[in-house]
């Protein structure tokens, strides 16, 4: 496994870095300007804080000012006054920018990136390594954003290693689906439904098993893909490429059997990957939508009434999969597990796409058994009966609640 990019980035001395402290110029409208140049050290428990995430087996760590530092363990947010005794008080302004000094302070291309983010829309994406006791190396992925108080910190705790596709309780036929030579793949779901992980566990999987050229474009990179029988890239948008577009399109320079988009979120984005899906390259990308038919009728719904019609021809021709997924409490409270929606594009399914009729999307997947496809209320009817999940929790998951009693039977 190939070292992070990150560690190897020279950047500012401590010494020079806390000669300044962070500043905050607020001007007129949304124009917010942060100068990260300007952290300092501040007293906070870090490495504490870090080792007791990855002790207890946390997702998510917050740094919010006026609250006391957050773990979210098997779903909860809980103060880690709550989980070991460590101090509770309320964080000041100073000790929020102390922990983001702690994670991109010697980085002088991160402090860039998340300026110009900050910027332009008010959060900023980043990615760093943290050494635990015994010498483990665990990767986190932040998110610093504003707020009426200053700065706030969320970073999320990712596995040490990329997954097998196996483990991931996903249908088989998607990682099938990733064995193609060309066309477009969806992972969606909303924030925190594990699309990151699937991403790169499908990413691994092509690359161990195919030769070729993979680029992955992501903000942040979160997993390290092996070189394996399959040449890997990976790309940082706002430190290696300005955006997702300019990095597609930069990667169709590079002779890609694969390229992996971390996200389709502008049109712009959107078109560049269709064009690479319809001339000879897979790619496979995730959106935050919670069904398929929502997922077509997202990217349409990008462009206006007159462009509608040659997105929906584009994406009926290259579209392969989709496949919807969320996280949810396992009912006993001992982690977590995936409920999803998983489709396979077929001629039915092309013309549905082609005609506006996505809504009529869900009636395939329902007769498409044999290829693997299944609703994701039908799947959480599956897990409520198996007894993973609650009746409560599904119903909140379910993308037809006032309908969901059906899928039980």
């Amino acid at each position: 496994m190939r070292d992070s990019r990150i560690d190897a980035q020279g950047g500012l001395s401590p010494e020079d870095a806390a000669l300044h402290g962070l500043t905050f110029s607020p001007t007129s409208g949304q124009d917010r300007r942060f100068d990260l140049t300007k952290l300092e050290r501040r007293e906070i428990d870090w490495q504490r804080i870090a080792t007791l995430a990855i002790e207890k087996n946390a997702s998510d760590i917050q740094f919010c000012l006026g609250s006391p530092v957050r773990l979210k363990i098997n779903g909860v947010y809980l103060p880690i006054s709550d989980i070991d005794g460590l101090d509770s008080r309320e964080l000041t302004s100073e000790q929020v920018h102390g922990a983001l000094f702690e994670f991109v302070g010697q980085n002088p291309l991160q402090i860039q990136s998340i300026e110009s983010q900050l910027a332009s829309s008010g959060g900023g994406d980043f990615g760093f390594e943290f050494e635990a006791p015994g010498g483990t190396r665990v990767r986190f992925r932040g998110n610093v954003h504003s707020d009426i108080g200053g700065l706030g910190i969320s970073l999320r705790v990712l596995p040490g290693a990329v997954r097998p596709f196996e483990q991931l309780g996903l249908p088989p036929q998607l990682a099938q689906l990733s064995d193609s030579a060309r066309g477009l793949i969806l992972v969606t779901g909303p924030t925190g439904s594990g699309k990151t992980t699937t991403l790169a566990s499908l990413t691994q999987r092509r690359a161990d098993n195919h030769d070729g050229h993979i680029v992955t474009l992501e903000q942040p990179v979160e997993y390290l893909i092996g070189h394996s029988r399959s040449l890997v890239t990976q790309r940082e948008v706002g430190i290696d490429i300005p955006t997702f577009a300019q990095g597609l399109r930069q990667a169709l320079r590079q002779d890609p059997s694969v390229i992996v988009v971390g996200e389709m979120r502008d049109p712009e984005t959107i078109e560049v990957a269709l064009t690479a899906a319809e001339t000879g390259h897979l790619v496979i990308s995730t959106l935050h939508t919670i069904d398929t038919s929502n997922t077509i009728h997202r990217i349409v719904d990008q462009y206006p009434a007159e462009a509608q019609n040659q997105i929906r021809a584009q994406l009926a021709g290259s579209l392969l999969g989709v496949c919807c997924q969320q996280l949810l409490p396992r009912s006993n409270g001992d982690g977590r597990v995936v409920a999803h929606e998983f489709m396979v594009v077929t001629d039915a399914v092309r013309q549905h796409i082609r005609s506006g009729k996505e809504h009529q999307i869900p009636s395939v997947i329902q007769t498409g058994r044999n290829l693997g496809m299944k609703l994701l209320d039908e799947h959480l009817g599956e897990l409520v009966r198996s007894g993973d999940i609650t009746m409560e929790i599904a119903k909140k998951a379910a993308s037809r609640p006032s309908e969901f009693k059906g899928a039980l039977h």
